[in-house]
């Protein structure tokens, strides 16, 4: 039996280095974007000097392309522990 990745509950906590992640939001946007790009991982967490907002460098493993996002758009799919 396959355990479809949308089903997972998310797991609550900030973002770390090397957590596995896809985005979420509305509509068919987040499925569209797995297909193109897949899961991601967190390569870097850049924090503005002054707001102290955190963003979140992901690199998606299957488009191998990094994008920011912030804590907010993302899912974690799988701890670093």
């Amino acid at each position: 039996m396959a355990t479809l990745i949308h089903r997972r509950p998310p797991i609550d906590r900030d973002p770390e280095i090397g957590d596995l992640c896809r985005i979420g939001g509305p509509g068919a946007m987040p499925t569209n974007f797995i297909r193109k790009h897949g899961v991601g991982m967190i390569i870097n967490k850049h924090v503005h000097p002054t707001s102290r907002v955190p963003s979140y460098e992901v690199k998606w493993l299957k488009s191998e392309e990094r994008m920011r996002f912030f804590k907010e758009d993302l899912i974690i799919v799988s701890n670093v522990d």
